[in-house]
């Protein structure tokens, strides 16, 4: 059995099919940080604009063995593929791969915090004492039920002001937005509604140094399906014409179901004229929480403008969740 298997390995037969296959992967990984641009044919090229930074790694690995099995005609394909692979990664910065090490106990300004809880997570008992350890001002959760909030709200005694909206568009009483704050609001929370598909965001409106902020959560769709995926981009559009018309300068929020790539995305930042804080503290991935770092994606981000100053981001510990919380703490220029 065993000489058999030898022996087919060792065929000319099974050498043409292997290199096939690896000139297709390579194909393959030259076409796709392309076809997230033609999402509007196909919704579910989205997905595989997402993972620009994975493509490069598997060519990397590819180029490798290439170079050491001698297969010079595959290696020099796989080279081509990786460049196309790395002129499709902009927007990219060689200080997103910079290890930032966050200054956890260090406040620096107003702390802010996003989560996406899950709503399979019941951790509220653990997730209420890492908040206490961690003391943010202001916390955004994500994927929270009626039922979740009342608990949270019972456990945040020093949370004084807080505001729940489910989603008005959509019957899913688990997929709602909260939000908690020690700081007074300059006025009445708000809840942003937008078209059909499209999830609800907060707004608390706050005073630092003598200027109003308004900090917004948020938390689109994920592009599991064509009418999430619409609904997820219309709101990157929507909240990008939202934010372009407050007078007040805003730090953003929030899971976003997408990475720097996606086109939608983009839109929003480069419309509503925010700066991103990978710029400044790297990737950071947040998703799946579970997986290495080198294997997530970054889809929760801290956006804001220009006018306020961005001091410090990290990411919080794993807690049940399929996301990482996003910490950061920011003051005003």
């Amino acid at each position: 059995m065993i000489k058999k298997i030898i022996n087919k390995i060792s065929s000319p037969q099974f050498y043409i099919i292997l290199n096939f296959c690896f000139f297709s992967i390579i194909l393959i990984l030259a076409v796709l940080p392309l076809i997230g641009n033609y999402s509007n044919i196909f919704w579910v090229f989205d997905l595989f604009v997402h993972f620009k930074i994975h493509y490069i790694f598997i060519l990397l690995a590819l180029n490798l063995f290439f170079l050491f099995s001698k297969k010079f005609m595959l290696l020099a394909l796989s080279i081509v593929s990786l460049f196309i692979n790395l002129s499709f990664l902009n927007p990219i910065k060689i200080n997103y791969f910079v290890k930032y090490k966050p200054h956890i106990e260090k406040r620096e300004g107003i702390r802010t915090m996003f989560y996406n809880i899950y709503w399979h997570n019941n951790n509220v008992v653990k997730n209420t004492k890492y908040i206490n350890k961690i003391k943010p001002d202001i916390i955004m959760l994500a994927e929270v039920s009626p039922k979740t909030y009342s608990l949270y709200k019972d456990q945040l005694n020093d949370y004084i002001y807080s505001k729940y909206s489910d989603n008005p568009n959509v019957d899913e009483p688990d997929n709602g937005i909260a939000l908690f704050s020690k700081i007074k609001p300059e006025n009445d929370i708000k809840i942003i509604v937008f078209e059909e598909w499209t999830c609800p965001s907060l707004q608390i409106d706050i005073k630092v140094n003598n200027k109003i902020v308004s900090v917004i959560g948020t938390h689109p769709y994920s592009p599991v399906n064509k009418n999430r995926t619409f609904g997820r981009d219309k709101q990157f559009v929507c909240l990008s014409e939202y934010i372009k018309n407050q007078s007040n300068p805003v730090l953003l929020i929030g899971d976003f179901n997408s990475t720097i790539w996606q086109k939608n995305f983009q839109y929003l930042v480069r419309n509503a004229n925010l700066e991103n804080s990978m710029d400044k503290f790297g990737f950071q991935p947040t998703w799946p929480a579970f997986f290495p770092p080198f294997l997530r994606i970054t889809i929760d981000h801290v956006l804001y403008h220009k006018e306020i100053e961005l001091n410090n981001k990290f990411l919080g510990s794993l807690s049940g969740s399929d996301h990482l919380p996003v910490i950061a703490d920011f003051s005003v220029k």
